[in-house]
């Protein structure tokens, strides 16, 4: 029996695509509004199939979408992919692609006889721009993305940037009219993996932008903007709880929230959020110079979370993440902690402890948050 699209429950395009087919929950958007199999140009899975995954494709799937009246996909455009690798396919296969309804003019994603992605841009049947990527772990979930325009063309997989990006000597394809899912315009060349989702947006992402949508993607992180909200915390000389939160991450101490010398051998810094979210992962960035103390001892960060005031002290609230380690002098490159607590905090803060007999000065140079979606 067929299933209106009303008795369905709720489900958003991600926000600004163009074009969202979401196979994971096989719901589908383009054109400004929500789509069926049949809105699809051609919509054949001949054994292909669904799991919690996604759509695993089959050598002769045949699912496309028409771009006709839907603008223009030649260039100034974005796109992003996710699937779970399941396994090395043995040969060069397409994941999807937009084409002319050819080979010749083209950008698509590749995956590798060994299981790389390598997302690609072809005009007029030569290669514009292309290469590896991060994304090659096997029974792991990827996600891939590509922003091009006339000599800038720009990579990501996994929240990183490509190796080839940017590439800036590359010609756009030609008549760019469908999207094909599961394969090239040739039968057989389908992946080993299942897609979960394809996005497309006709603007050009920056390599930021394009990073964090390929994050977003893999592991539904999103970065929570944390611009005009309300710090506190002890660390409140040098450059103080403001500083945490200026986007710089590689700055020396005397650039870096600091508590005094008479009293440091911990300290605390954290923000308000702009709402109640479910916290997906924290990183805490030390001084390029220092580290997090003027010493090397061992240093425990802990990450808390709470919501509705702020913290009375450094503890008063959730333990989120904790680790300790050995100081080095450089901590510019920061620590990463995946949060697995599911509840909704309007507070984060982390607070730094170091082990020495001796009080020494505690930095800490910035922190970044991100929540899941």
């Amino acid at each position: 029996m067929a299933v209106s699209k009303a008795s369905l429950p709720a489900w958003v395009p991600m926000a600004g695509a163009a074009i969202d087919l979401d196979f994971v929950n096989q719901r589908y958007y383009w054109g400004g509004a929500e789509k069926t199999t049949g809105d699809f140009a051609t919509y054949t899975l001949n054994g292909s199939t669904f799991d919690a995954n996604g759509l695993t494709p089959s050598g002769t799937i045949d699912v496309t979408v028409s771009l006709s009246g839907l603008g223009t996909f030649e260039t100034d455009c974005t796109w992003g992919i996710s699937a779970f690798n399941t396994a090395a396919p043995g040969a060069n296969k397409s994941v999807f692609q937009l084409d002319n309804g050819s080979n010749t003019d083209r950008t698509f994603l590749q995956q590798t006889s060994t299981g790389v992605w390598q997302p690609y841009l072809y005009s007029g049947n030569v290669l514009q721009a292309g290469g590896n990527t991060a994304a090659s772990a096997l029974s792991v979930k990827h996600a891939a993305g590509v922003a091009y325009e006339l000599d800038n063309t720009l990579m990501s997989a996994n929240g990183i940037t490509g190796v080839s990006s940017p590439d800036t000597a590359c010609v756009m394809p030609v008549s760019i009219t469908q999207l094909r899912v599961g394969r090239n315009n040739t039968v057989n060349t389908n992946p080993t993996l299942a897609i979960g989702q394809i996005v497309v947006f006709q603007t050009m992402k920056t390599q930021t932008e394009l990073n964090a949508l390929t994050l977003l993607m893999q592991t539904g992180l999103s970065t929570i903007d944390l611009s005009g909200q309300t710090r506190f915390g002890d660390m409140t000389i040098a450059g103080g709880v403001n500083s945490v939160f200026d986007g710089i991450s590689n700055q020396a101490s005397a650039s870096c929230a600091q508590k005094s010398i008479t009293n440091a051998t911990n300290g605390y810094v954290g923000t308000r959020l702009p709402a109640a979210k479910k916290i997906g992962r924290v990183k805490v960035y030390g001084t390029n110079n220092n580290g997090f103390c003027v010493v090397t001892p061992n240093i425990t960060l802990r990450v808390y979370g709470k919501s509705g005031s702020d913290p009375a002290n450094s503890t008063d609230g959730t333990l989120l993440a904790t680790e300790t380690f050995l100081d080095t002098a450089n901590e510019s490159a920061g620590r990463v902690y995946n949060i697995t607590d599911t509840n909704l905090y309007d507070r984060i803060w982390v607070w730094i402890t170091q082990d020495t007999a001796t009080t020494r000065i505690c930095a800490l140079a910035e922190i970044e948050i991100w929540e899941l979606v």
